[in-house]
């Protein structure tokens, strides 16, 4: 009787050591978050139809935004607000000499605390730890990282042409792998960059070759959703985070650039359908923490809720100026660009154009209502996060470096 009592309690302390150390089994949803250089609208609608045939697939599941304003040409400081849910005007990373601070949390951190797995999966040295949008991922792995040592061989080509465009590749095959270990109760927040690789004119002056490229990269990660059986229970997200060649010699050329197309897929939005109100990167990561009911106060919106009037979109562009965008009107700010001059958008091309006299508001008008969003973004800034200091003159010291030896230009 002894024996039999003893082996029932060595097989219930068993038992009870087993439901306290496996994994919890998550309800709910994937994310994936696709963030791509280099895209805008004005090369992704050549003929007012998206050339992307795997954008066209996932905006079947769901909305096609095509009036979204990058937060920068810069992919740092877009990653920095994608992730954070704040602008550059509240974080603060806006250049190489920024770091993240520790005091503003990000997406992946409060996943991660939810039991999510996490991992991010990159092809930019400006996605690099260094800069301290890493936290929260328990992998972070970067195609492209910055190098160790400030004396380092020059690189024969830039991070995004290096090795024949094989750092994308590099990035999708460990994306690949990444998924294919989880097992089937776990729960993931994926973050994916891709940087497919530059078009240069002179060799491939059609966009098409470098939609190509982008169907074959992100065909292969839906194609190992679909081989994980995952797919459906996936909510995807898909963002250009910057333009190319972003010069405020021209004006238009600077607002079509930094509007880019932003898909969501598998959301509660009407499949298939296109949605023209005037966003920014700034409303991803509360339209995120809402679908997945987590608590936040960020000053972005819910794109899952019906639209209502833009107080304006504003992004940071080089040199200090400023893209305001509001509805179809879009303006730069900018010491090259006096006096501003207003552009309206052809939301079937992602092409500006100057509209007709008496067909938009005045510049100085959306100048008083920038001003506005800018004083609105600074009582934020000061209420949540007083005495924020981003700056870290180290780390442009250390860019410095790195483009002095040909690394980065």
């Amino acid at each position: 009787m002894r024996r039999i009592i003893l082996v029932f309690l060595v097989l219930l302390s068993g038992l009870l050591v087993h439901l306290l150390t496996r994994p919890p089994k998550l309800d709910g949803p994937d994310i994936l978050i696709v963030s791509i250089d280099g895209i805008s609208n004005s090369c992704l609608l050549p003929d007012g139809k998206m050339s992307s045939s795997s954008l066209r697939d996932l905006a079947q599941r769901g909305a096609f935004f095509r009036n979204c304003t990058v937060e920068s040409p810069r992919t740092l400081s877009t990653h920095a607000t994608l992730w954070s849910g704040l602008s550059s005007h509240i974080h603060g990373v806006s250049g190489p000499e920024n770091r993240m601070s520790s005091r503003i949390p990000l997406l992946a951190e409060q996943f991660l605390l939810r039991g999510y797995r996490t991992a991010a999966f990159l092809t930019s040295p400006w996605l690099d730890s260094t800069f301290g949008l890493d936290r929260g991922f328990e992998v972070y792995q970067n195609s492209y990282p910055l190098p160790n040592r400030r004396r380092q061989e020059p690189a024969n080509t830039s991070p995004e042409e290096g090795q024949d465009r094989r750092g994308a590749e590099k990035t999708v095959e460990s994306v690949i792998e990444w998924l294919g270990k989880l097992s089937a109760h776990e729960r993931f927040f994926l973050g994916v960059h891709l940087c497919p690789g530059r078009n240069k004119p002179s060799e491939n002056p059609d966009p098409a070759f470098w939609v190509s490229r982008l169907d074959q990269l992100l065909g292969a990660i839906i194609e190992a959703l679909h081989a994980n059986h995952r797919f459906l229970n996936t909510r995807i997200v898909v963002i250009g985070t910057s333009g190319r060649g972003l010069s405020p010699q021209n004006p238009a050329q600077v607002l079509e650039r930094s509007c880019v197309p932003l898909l969501l897929a598998g959301f509660e939005l009407a499949p298939n359908s296109v949605r023209d109100d005037a966003i920014g990167t700034l409303d991803l990561a509360p339209t995120l923490l809402s679908q997945f009911g987590f608590p936040h106060v960020l000053p972005g919106r819910n794109l899952l809720k019906k639209a209502k009037a833009s107080s304006g979109v504003l992004g940071n562009i080089s040199k200090g100026g400023t893209v305001l965008r509001l509805g179809r009107r879009g303006l730069l700010e900018s010491l090259d660009n006096s006096p501003p001059q207003i552009y309206v958008l052809d939301l079937d091309r992602g092409l500006f154009h100057v509209p007709a006299e008496g067909e938009s508001p005045s510049a100085e008008e959306l100048l008083r209502i920038g001003n506005q969003r800018r004083q609105e973004l600074a009582i934020f800034r000061e209420e949540h996060y007083p005495g924020l200091d981003s700056t870290h003159p180290e780390l442009g010291d250390r860019l410095r470096t790195l483009r002095s030896i040909g690394y980065l230009r």
